[in-house]
C-alpha cells in the first residue's frame, strides 16, 4: 500500500476572513434621510412662503371688497351738512364693514392683516369727510346769512317812508360780524361786504318800487 504523505503547516491557522479592501469610506451621517433634509427644508421654505402669499391674496380680496363699501359711505358722509354729522355716519358704518368682513378672514393672520391695513387706510377716509362736510357747513352757514340779509333788505325797504338806511345797515353789518367772529370769513371779505352793502339796498328799494310803479323804478335807474 502506498503511503500517504503528510504535510505539517508552517503557520498556524486563522479565524479571518480575507476580504476586499478598498480605499471607498462612507460617513455614517451620510444617510438617505440625511441626504434629503436640506431638499426636504426647501419644501418647507417653499410652503410657507406659499402660504403667506395664499393669506395675503386672501386677506386683499377682504380689503378690497370693504374698501368698496366704506367708499360709498364715504360719498354719503359727504353729503352731511357737519362735520360731525359726516363723521358719526361714517364712523357707523365703518365699525359694520370691518367687523362683516373681519369675520370672512379664514385665520387669525388674514384677519389681522385685514384689520392692520384697513385702520391704516382710515385717515384718508376721515380727512376727505371732514374737509368736504367743513366745506358743505361753510356755504350753508354763508347760504343763511345771505338770505337773512336779503329778507332784511326787503322788510327794510318796502316801506320808503318808514325807511331808515342807517338802521338797516348797522343790522346787516352785524349779520356779516357774526361771520367774521365764527371765522368763515375774514376783514377784508368783511369790507367787501361792507361797501358793496349800499347798492344791495338801493337794489332792494328799486324792486319794491316796481312792484307798484314800474315807470318811477325805471327813472331811478336811469339815474
Amino acid at each position: 500500500m502506498v503511503k500517504i504523505p503528510t504535510y505539517t503547516a508552517d503557520t498556524a491557522p486563522t479565524e479571518q476572513v480575507s476580504s476586499v479592501k478598498s480605499n471607498i469610506s462612507v460617513s455614517p451621517s451620510s444617510s438617505l434621510a440625511a441626504t434629503l433634509l436640506p431638499a426636504a427644508k426647501d419644501v418647507e421654505k417653499y410652503f410657507i412662503q406659499e402660504k403667506i402669499i395664499s393669506n395675503k391674496v386672501e386677506g386683499g380680496k377682504l380689503l378690497a371688497d370693504a374698501n368698496q363699501e366704506l367708499y360709498e359711505a364715504q360719498q354719503k358722509a359727504n353729503l352731511k351738512s357737519t362735520p360731525q354729522e359726516g363723521m358719526n355716519y361714517f364712523n357707523n358704518r365703518y365699525n359694520e364693514v370691518i367687523s362683516k368682513y373681519k369675520s370672512k378672514g379664514s385665520n387669525n393672520y388674514i384677519q389681522k392683516y385685514f384689520e392692520l391695513n384697513m385702520n391704516s387706510n382710515r385717515p384718508s377716509y376721515t380727512n376727505n369727510i371732514l374737509k368736504t362736510t367743513r366745506k358743505n357747513m361753510v356755504e350753508t352757514r354763508v347760504g343763511q346769512v345771505d338770505l337773512k340779509v336779503q329778507n332784511k333788505i326787503i322788510a327794510g325797504t318796502i316801506d320808503r317812508n318808514n325807511f331808515d338806511f342807517e338802521t338797516l345797515t348797522q343790522s346787516v353789518l352785524q349779520d356779516y360780524r357774526e361771520l367774521v367772529d365764527e371765522g368763515i370769513i375774514g376783514e377784508p371779505d368783511f369790507e367787501i361786504a361792507k361797501q358793496s352793502l349800499p347798492q344791495e339796498i338801493e337794489i332792494g328799494l328799486i324792486r319794491n318800487i316796481a312792484k307798484t310803479n314800474a315807470a318811477e323804478a325805471i327813472v331811478i335807474l336811469s339815474d
